[in-house]
């Protein structure tokens, strides 16, 4: 039976709530809850008829509020007369007034304690409660490492997970009024320096180092001028600071700002070219009428190759199907859109494809051969061997058309093979692909389940200074999204999300938004190490300082809390190969430290 509230055990929270609507300066709350308040307590017309009699809106509401503070502190035992006599009329304003509390949050845990049982788990349903209510995660208590709170994680996600169904997000979510927003958040977390060895100030363990800001881009560059020995050339001609050093033969003055010191610094800052051949007509300019390269069945490109059929499109390019009138062969045409950007990293992906197939001639590490590269009608063409479907697409053609799927677990190890040792390769030469994904790995047979990596626009050297953005959501690491330094693991990762969603069929992290797709992070993989949250400089965009998940809607600025539910990657996948998914677990490891590189994951049981 619900317990009825007195005026005098609740004065102190509804007094609470008056002058958190005044600090507040919610007038009309504050003057719509002072009336319903003196009304129900019998305050008659007087102090309201005076109110209503003054102009200034904010003084009637103070006057309306002391009025109601006056009665709260009364006398006790005319409030208990009073609430004696009209019992039944306290009964009826109680539901009433408790909702407007709550609405405020004034005290979460002492308006929680004032609902009814009945309500509290209605309330509980929803997920609409305060955030002090509860927790990020339900951690092990007096956990002494982070290893023991993912086993204690993993450990009771085998036995009971939280999922719903197939379709759960794999998180509840809760909402924060938006005046309390403020107070979860955090300009940013503590950055410690690189994490791996270093020498002269620079990481020499294969991450990638990049400025997300441009503070930090400023402090990379007077850093770097400070090292370079250059002269000052200003309105005049004058030395700079760095002082002239004594050298081996005589005396050595700094260079001018530009040149390059022939003899130290030739190796590091040497130059190399590739010839860019472009196709025009005579007697005409290369201005077309449309950006749009207009793709025509029997139309032959470079007085070559002949447009067959189109392939597919992506946000850079597209891609179609010719054949070589001078070889006789069929090929795949690269068509990079007429933007600068997009034709700056086509250009990079022919420097990265002329590069690999010098290093692979005899084409037997999985890698996109190319065959040719030209500038024609203002669009940059890429002329590379012919493949079959994508895996994204073969897999979708296999679940409709087929009655048994084609990516069992023996083909599933196959392409794992396969794909790790073409990254080892890759890394090897210090390269990371930045955009493994099921679309860029074609099949070559159907037959032999033999696969290729392709698509190198977005992959980098270690050595190069990279923005933050690398990866499609859905196979982007921790690391990435959290802005820390990343390494060649972070392709790695990649590929444990694609063998995972060929195994199961469907996306493992599947998001609709960035903090959403780090809930089903957690969720499966377990909380994130605090030391590794210190290292991103775009943590405190998705984690508050109490260590929620949370979610801001731009338009509104209210946030939710995301409060991801437990599970493993065992139910998720319903895989009963334990080896298998031990496999993938050291593969989808969320610290980047304790991930397996291609080279280690190559030795794992599950592929002998």
């Amino acid at each position: 039976m619900t317990r009825a509230v007195t005026l005098e055990s609740d004065s102190d929270e509804l007094r609470r709530a008056l002058e958190f609507l005044r600090r507040h300066e919610l007038r009309g709350s504050e003057r719509a809850l002072a009336k319903e308040l003196n009304e129900r307590m019998g305050g008659g017309g007087g102090d309201d008829d005076e109110a209503d009699e003054a102009d200034d809106d904010d003084e009637r509401g103070q006057r309306m509020a002391k009025g109601v503070s006056a009665r709260l502190a009364g006398d006790a035992d005319e409030s208990e007369d009073e609430s004696e006599d009209e019992g039944e009329s306290s009964a009826s304003w109680q539901p009433s007034l408790l909702r407007r509390l709550q609405s405020v949050s004034v005290n979460g845990g002492a308006m929680a304690a004032m609902v009814p049982k009945e309500e509290a788990e209605e309330k509980a349903r929803t997920h609409v409660r305060s955030v002090s209510a509860i927790l990020p995660y339900d951690l092990l208590e007096n956990a002494s490492s982070y290893e023991e709170v993912l086993e204690d994680w993993r450990r009771k996600a085998e036995t009971a997970c939280e999922y719903v169904d197939e379709e759960d997000e794999g998180f509840d979510r809760y909402y924060v009024p938006r005046h309390e927003v403020r107070r979860h958040l955090v300009d940013t977390f503590v950055v410690d320096d690189c994490g791996g060895e270093e020498a002269g100030g620079e990481c020499v363990d294969g991450h990638v180092q990049f400025s997300p800001d441009m503070k930090a881009n400023a402090e990379q560059t007077t850093s770097a001028e400070k090292k370079t020995r250059v002269l000052d050339r200003g309105e005049s001609f004058t030395f700079g600071d760095v002082p002239a050093v004594d050298a081996d033969d005589g005396l050595e003055t700094p260079i001018p700002q530009g040149w390059v010191d022939s003899e130290r610094d030739a190796a590091s800052n040497a130059f190399e070219a590739f010839h860019l051949k472009v196709f025009h007509q005579g007697k005409k300019t290369g201005f077309q009428d449309s950006k749009d390269f207009i793709v025509k069945h029997g139309d032959v490109v470079a007085n070559r190759y002949k447009i067959i059929e189109g392939i597919g499109r992506a946000a850079f390019s597209k891609t179609v199907r010719a054949h070589d009138l001078q070889t006789n062969t069929p090929v795949c045409l690269k068509i990079v859109s007429n933007n600068k950007d997009h034709v700056d990293q086509g250009l990079d992906e022919i420097k990265l494809l002329r590069l690999i197939n010098a290093k692979d001639p005899n084409d037997t590490h999985g890698l996109l051969r190319m065959f040719d590269f030209f500038y024609f009608k203002e669009h940059l063409f890429i002329v590379s061997e012919l493949l079959r479907a994508n895996l994204y697409e073969f897999q979708k053609y296999n679940a409709e058309t087929a009655e048994t799927p084609y990516f069992t677990l023996s083909r599933v190890r196959c392409i794992a093979k396969q794909v790790l040792e073409s990254l080892t390769f890759l890394h090897s030469l210090d390269l990371i692909h930045c955009d493994l994904k099921p679309e860029n790995i074609l099949m070559k047979s159907y037959a032999d389940c033999s696969v290729k990596l392709i698509d190198f626009g977005s992959s980098c050297f270690t050595t190069d200074t990279l923005t933050s953005y690398a990866q499609s959501r859905a196979y982007r690491a921790p690391e990435v999204i959290i802005g820390a330094k990343y390494s060649q693991k972070i392709d790695v990762w990649s590929l444990g999300c694609i063998l995972a969603e060929l195994y199961s069929g469907r996306m493992l992290f599947r998001n609709s938004s960035v903090p959403s797709l780090l809930a089903r992070m957690v969720s499966i993989r377990g909380p994130f190490d605090t030391k590794l949250l210190a290292r991103g400089t775009q943590s405190h965009k998705y984690f508050t300082k109490q260590g929620f998940l949370h979610e801001i809607e731009e338009m509104s600025g209210t946030m939710s809390i995301l409060r991801p539910k437990r599970t493993c990657l065992k139910t998720r996948l319903g895989a009963k190969d334990d080896v298998f998914i031990d496999f993938l677990e050291k593969l989808l490891v969320v610290d980047p430290e304790a991930r397996l590189s291609a080279s280690e994951a190559l030795q794992h049981p599950w592929l002998s």
